[in-house]
């Protein structure tokens, strides 16, 4: 495990196949790698769409959580570049 969220889940790097692993804290024990969701992905690509994330709550902030249908569409074209399943995979929605 290298990251944890504020509420319980944690991101996990496959050693065997170098990519990120989400684990839902509600799932509750690990009992299998059926149950870590494979996000297909390299930890360089992770931190990449960790930047863009981190850009959008900052543009949320400002528009007071009124993002336009442009910023929404740039936003997930963005991180479509780098994995073109990661935002419909992503836990959390935003919008």
């Amino acid at each position: 495990m290298f990251a944890r969220s504020g509420q319980g889940d944690e991101w996990f790097f496959d050693t065997h196949k170098f990519n990120i692993l989400y684990y839902d804290h509600n799932q509750g024990e690990y009992q299998s790698i059926k149950q870590f969701l494979d996000f297909d992905i390299d930890f360089i690509t992770f931190l990449q769409i960790g930047f863009l994330y981190r850009d959008l709550e900052e543009r949320l902030d400002e528009t007071y959580n009124n993002l336009s249908e442009l910023d929404k569409s740039d936003f997930k074209k963005a991180i479509d570049n780098c994995n073109a399943n990661f935002f419909l995979n992503y836990p959390y929605t935003y919008f």
